[in-house]
């Protein structure tokens, strides 16, 4: 399976503290980073509409398939914690651990959050917008 745009992998988060199972979302193909999946805004983030803004909301009803409640994907910050490989290795060894994409609604609810996203690496944010920008398909 060739990596793309929105894909959703359960995967381990060793940089969360504590370590834990999340869903982690493909944000960018080169150099390849993630978004987490959060099921709540943290208490810093509700409490900052810039953070609230960098937030897209994720509904259940469109993801039943892996998702228990309604959820965000955090975008205001990028992971960088799997290669392309080790994210092909551990679907090899969990093919469940694959979950689709996001909806339609999520992708566009993404790409909202990016737009004056003032949280994420400049470097970073010309080819996220370009990457989430989505052509009527």
């Amino acid at each position: 399976m060739e990596l793309a745009i929105g894909q959703v992998f359960h995967l381990r988060c060793n940089t969360c503290r504590p370590p834990k199972d999340k869903f982690f979302v493909v944000a960018l193909l080169s150099p390849l980073k993630f978004f987490l999946i959060n099921s709540k805004p943290t208490p810093l983030q509700a409490a900052s509409p810039e953070q609230m803004a960098a937030l897209a909301l994720v509904l259940e009803s469109d993801h039943a398939y892996f998702l228990h409640h309604d959820s965000y994907v955090a975008c205001n910050g990028l992971l960088g914690e799997y290669t392309e490989s080790e994210v092909h290795a551990a679907a090899d060894k969990d093919p469940d651990c694959y979950k689709g994409f996001l909806s339609a609604d999520a992708f566009l609810a993404v790409e909202a959050a990016l737009i004056g996203n003032r949280l994420l690496p400049r470097k970073y944010l010309e080819d996220l917008a370009t990457a989430w920008a989505r052509s009527e398909e």
